[in-house]
């Protein structure tokens, strides 16, 4: 109801944003996890969060969609046994893979169907602008190239380089890899959201063109 929806926001702002320093976005949800994301806050650097912000309020990209894809990612990467420094650029660049749309036009990030060929090209040079950004920012190298090549595929049809195999950064291969497992399981109308047994399925089909197979 109204009511629920005001009381929602309104516990958002106090128990959320304010508590946590004010000057930022912060949504019920995003309790779920409120210590994976003060962990990120705290290991980016000061100039980066406002573009968070930035982000949230411009492409309607969220904390918990964020803190989802750092979660994911991270704990891949100690699945796997990676460093705790390359777990760590994981977390990072997840949060900030999309910072680039902040520069594409908002007609564009909002539109219902299909984007035409001119505007998938200009769709597409958001990952080299949002890593652009942030070498402007000083934020690690490693976590710029990961933003910059999270859309590249396996087979060499991704953008922005056109990189295959494993001359994409691994980082990137993870975010890649946990950005679709995230986008099925959760729902944007009209797809509903698929189980976690189909969106796997779905990542083995792709295993070898699109993404990492191994």
């Amino acid at each position: 109801t109204m009511e629920e929806l005001l009381a929602q926001a309104d516990q958002a702002l106090m128990m959320g944003a304010k508590r946590r320093g004010g000057n930022q976005v912060a949504s019920v949800t995003s309790f779920s996890a409120p210590g994976l994301w003060e962990q990120i806050r705290t290991e980016l650097p000061s100039d980066v969060l406002p573009l968070l912000e930035v982000v949230s309020l411009i492409t309607g990209e969220t904390v918990d969609h964020m803190t989802r894809l750092a979660r994911l990612g991270s704990g891949l990467g100690e699945a796997m046994g990676l460093t705790q420094e390359l777990c760590t650029t994981i977390m990072q660049a997840a949060a900030l893979h999309d910072v680039g749309k902040i520069a594409i036009p908002k007609v564009i990030l909002e539109k219902p169907g299909p984007l035409t060929w001119e505007e998938r090209q200009i769709m597409m040079t958001h990952s080299e602008i949002g890593a652009t950004m942030l070498a402007n920012l000083n934020v690690e190298p490693a976590v710029v190239e990961a933003v910059r090549y999270h859309h590249e595929w396996w087979d060499g049809s991704g953008y922005p380089r056109g990189l295959e195999g494993e001359a994409i950064p691994l980082t990137a291969r993870i975010i890649a890899l946990v950005e679709a497992y995230d986008a099925m399981t959760h729902a944007h109308p009209p797809k509903p959201a698929m189980t976690k047994e189909e969106a796997i399925k779905q990542l083995r089909r792709g295993a070898g063109s699109q993404f990492d197979p191994y």
